[in-house]
């Protein structure tokens, strides 16, 4: 690993273990229990894929192995937000993990299309990599997209939303972006711009662990809440709250049958 790279690295443990202890003092991981693991699990990871030599084949199915976990754990972490901003709306949280399903079905469709945009391979790239890239890349997409369909339920509706909430669903919708996007250029250029693709990728993870370490508080009666939709309108906020309260209504009344 390069100077610069391994200094990145270096950061992002810090900013990992700094988190950790933010979410452990501030008892959020008990708000939060999947997003906590999420991050002590890619802690670990980061440490433990230092023990196996680099450009190795057991390098590689382990860090296949491991994001493909990650993976799991990040939906897990997009539902777990979905759950917390929907605390006060049990109707639609539980026509959420009822639908996840379909949801994903339709995201994965929609994230498919994208692999049409690197399916050719360069000289000099290795097959393999190549396809696990264009995989990884299209998992992102999916968080991506879970997270963007919350950010657009909570921006129409006029639901009750905690800074860390909005934190979180910002952070990973940066977080899986900037990853989807630096995958696709890894795959889009020649294997010489790989260490300047992950330098860009670490300084981007950087960025927000640091701003997750430094901002996450505890959640104290919703002292920090917010409401997103239609604030700037007292009219239709008022219109879309209706709205809201009578698809919840009848979403509880649907689940009671």
């Amino acid at each position: 690993m390069e100077p610069v790279g391994q200094w990145l690295w270096y950061a992002n443990l810090a900013a990992l273990a700094a988190l950790l202890v933010r979410l452990a003092l501030t008892r959020l991981y008990k708000i939060y229990p999947f997003m906590f693991v999420y991050f002590l699990f890619m802690l670990s990871v980061s440490v433990a894929l230092t023990r196996i030599p680099l450009r190795t084949t057991s390098y590689s199915y382990a860090y296949m192995a491991c994001q493909a976990a990650l993976q799991i754990l990040a939906i897990l972490v997009v539902l777990e937000m979905y759950r917390v901003a929907l605390a006060k709306h049990a109707g639609l949280a539980g026509f959420g993990r009822a639908s996840v399903l379909t949801v994903t079905l339709c995201t994965i469709s929609v994230a498919a299309i994208g692999t049409l945009l690197d399916k050719n391979i360069l000289s000099g790239q290795s097959t393999i990599v190549h396809r696990f890239l264009t995989l990884e890349r299209t998992l992102d997409l999916i968080v991506v997209v879970f997270l963007l369909l919350i950010a657009v339920f909570i921006t129409w509706f006029p639901v009750e939303l905690s800074t860390n909430v909005a934190l979180s669903i910002g952070g990973f919708s940066f977080f899986y972006l900037a990853r989807a996007v630096g995958l696709l250029t890894a795959n889009l250029l020649p294997p010489a711009y790989y260490l300047t693709i992950n330098g860009a990728m670490m300084s981007a993870s950087f960025l927000i662990l640091a701003v997750w370490a430094f901002l996450l508080r505890p959640d104290k009666a919703r002292i920090d809440s917010m409401v997103a939709g239609h604030s700037w309108d007292p009219a239709a906020f008022g219109s879309v709250s209706r709205q809201l309260d009578a698809i919840n209504a009848a979403l509880v009344r649907f689940g009671r049958r």
